[in-house]
């Protein structure tokens, strides 16, 4: 008995990854397996089971070759546009009847509307939704009036039954179909009437490169913080002129150091931040420093009263808010929000800072085992080329180096490091000495000027290594994260520094006794001067 239900478990997982293979790479009908895992139907049998509703999108998925990958098990997101949608759809192309559309176009419309892990309504929020469709697109989620009886996706569709389970997902339905997107954010805001001033300043700066770019490199995503001709003529601002007037002394608007091209580039943030990633902060301050394209430039972003600005001071009465009902513009390369004000560029505050390791260098994320599986896995990184980490062991024998590790068996926090991490699972940094010689050096992002505790955090347990800090040279603190069982992200303190600029710094850790050390992050804390 033992031996068929492993038998019967090792098909599930067969067929779970030739479902993923095909909609990743293929659409032909090729998986006529379905597995009945409990009383309910598959996806593609629950479509069938409701004819008046959903038979136009059931003639889509056997038209593309997907209909019986549908069936397979699974733990899939599908929003299924109605019948009365999809007539919509077919209205809008001019055809007459699903087939007409074409198999190519029907594959990327399903992949689009479809999700590789499971999400209810619980998990959306004003923001993207927590994984990539089948195309490697990005979809949003906003609340109307109604709260969670009026959820719309990607601010055009509607769902109007959620949470519907079947053996290999959920399913939620939708009242229109969702609009493919493949303009960059340039082609975007290119099209709006509305924004034709400051496409005209993203034009003569030479962004305009930059925001056209559609690539898959995490690293070439961006969010626009955009400004619209009505916030820019409250401010007397009518034409691209009167804008270059007010910020530039030449007409030299491609050099970098022009204060208009500075300008332009401080509304453009690195990453694909939706407003509820932009609320995602990684500490307790509810305040974060976000790097622009202006070269060491940062815009605040912080929490005040559950509300989102940028660059708020309340010595100088300003603060700048996203006008929410016009944001989270999805774009191929990006996202776009609208700002109620100029933001002229502004040195803020020093906010505290959490680099984290396995979110924050994109090339790690590259790799096959990163936060895949379910039990706890290490994969050498030895290999890649990672510009911000530089290592060494000497001599190099059996495990010694550097790895990606995923655990499983950390417990939480429990305010041993303030981060706001996961736990299960959570990842690290692992470098390995084997008890030998060695240093790893870490090449942080630029850090606002100010005085600062500097942190490292660990997953500390039993038999991990103790390594002395240095921070741009200058010897710190020992850092030990040897700790009894129960494991836990700990933080240990290299030292207190005041940096004079806002820069990047360079933390070397130097082996001194014990066999690896799993390193989280590095913690930038600002020390709060206080009056005596």
């Amino acid at each position: 008995m033992k031996m068929l239900q492993k038998f019967k478990a090792r098909l599930l997982q067969i067929a779970a990854i030739l479902f993923v293979a095909q909609l990743w790479f293929g659409c032909e009908q090729s998986i006529d397996q379905n597995f009945s895992i409990n009383e309910t139907l598959s996806i593609s049998h629950y479509l069938d089971s409701r004819p008046d509703d959903f038979s136009m999108w059931t003639e889509a998925l056997n038209e593309s070759g997907l209909y019986n990958s549908f069936n397979v098990y699974g733990t899939f997101t599908a929003f299924i546009p109605d019948n009365k949608a999809m007539s919509e759809l077919l209205k809008l192309k001019g055809k007459s009847k699903v087939s007409e559309l074409g198999k190519e176009y029907l594959t990327t419309l399903i992949k689009y509307h479809t999700l590789n892990k499971t999400f209810k309504h619980t998990d959306f929020s004003t923001g993207f939704l927590p994984d990539t469709t089948f195309t490697g697109d990005r979809l949003t989620s906003i609340y109307g009036d109604d709260g969670i009886n009026s959820i719309y996706i990607n601010k055009e569709a509607l769902i109007t039954e959620k949470d519907i389970e079947v053996t290999n997902g959920v399913v939620h339905r939708l009242n229109k179909v969702l609009y493919v997107v493949t303009e960059s954010i340039y082609d975007i805001i290119k099209a709006d009437p509305s924004l034709t001033i400051f496409t005209e300043a993203i034009e003569k700066t030479g962004w305009k490169d930059f925001l056209s770019t559609i690539s898959n490199k995490e690293e070439e995503q961006y969010t626009l913080l955009c400004l619209s001709n009505d916030v820019l003529k409250a401010e007397n601002i009518n034409s691209f002129a009167d804008l270059a007037q007010k910020y530039s002394k030449t007409d030299d608007y491609t050099n970098t150091e022009n204060k208009l091209n500075q300008f332009v580039a401080y509304h453009i943030l690195h990453g694909n931040s939706s407003y509820s990633d932009l609320l995602n902060f990684r500490t307790d301050k509810r305040l974060v420093n976000i790097p622009t394209l202006s070269a060491l430039n940062f815009v605040s972003v912080g929490d005040y009263n559950s509300t989102l600005y940028f660059n708020y001071d309340e010595e100088k009465n300003q603060k700048y808010g996203l006008i929410l009902d016009k944001s989270n513009v999805i774009a191929k390369n990006g996202v776009i929000h609208f700002i109620d004000g100029l933001m002229p560029v502004y040195v803020p505050k020093p906010a505290e800072f959490a680099w984290i390791f396995s979110k924050d260098i994109p090339v790690i994320k590259t790799i096959e085992t990163y936060r895949n599986g379910t039990g706890d896995s290490k994969e050498s990184l030895s290999h890649l080329k990672i510009d911000r980490i530089k290592w060494q062991v000497r001599p190099i024998t059996g495990e010694a180096g550097l790895y990606y590790e995923q655990r499983f068996n950390l417990t939480k926090n429990d305010g041993m490091s303030p981060i706001l991490s996961e736990v299960n699972p959570s990842d690290f940094i692992r470098f390995m000495t084997n008890g030998k010689a060695g240093w790893i050096e870490f090449k942080t992002p630029a850090v606002v000027k100010g005085k600062y505790k500097v942190h490292i955090g660990f997953a500390s347990s039993p038999y991990r290594a103790a390594m002395q800090s240095f921070l741009d040279g200058v010897k710190g603190n020992v850092v030990d994260n040897n700790k009894g069982w129960p494991a836990q992200i700990m933080d240990r303190l290299v030292g207190t520094y005041e940096f004079e600029k806002t820069q990047e710094h360079t933390i070397r850790l130097v082996y001194i006794k014990g066999m690896w050390a799993q390193i989280h992050h590095i913690r930038f804390e600002p020390v709060v001067e206080t009056a005596e």
